[in-house]
């Protein structure tokens, strides 16, 4: 029972390249630092991401999910030097 519980948890994982999504696959999130400012009166929040990439190869963007989100700031880091974008 534990050998075919193994065989089907192995069969599922979860695989970055086989799923399925709009964004491009030579930009893979590595980690996500999320810091919350949550207010239970309000229906609106403030927050910050650190996010690290990998870049497989060069590409011309970099897109990330960010519905009903508004941004009022960004900026790339690279080898330490930041960048605001």
């Amino acid at each position: 029972m534990l050998d075919s519980l193994r065989s089907v948890v192995r069969f599922r994982r979860f695989e970055f390249d086989a799923t399925p999504g709009y964004l491009s696959k030579q930009v893979v999130p590595t980690h996500y630092g999320l810091r919350l400012d949550l207010d239970p009166d309000k229906d609106t929040f403030d927050g910050a991401a650190d996010i690290t990439l990998r870049v497989r190869q060069p590409v011309l963007a970099i897109e990330l999910h960010a519905f009903q989100l508004s941004a009022t700031s960004a900026r790339l880091v690279t080898a330490g030097v930041a960048r605001a974008l």
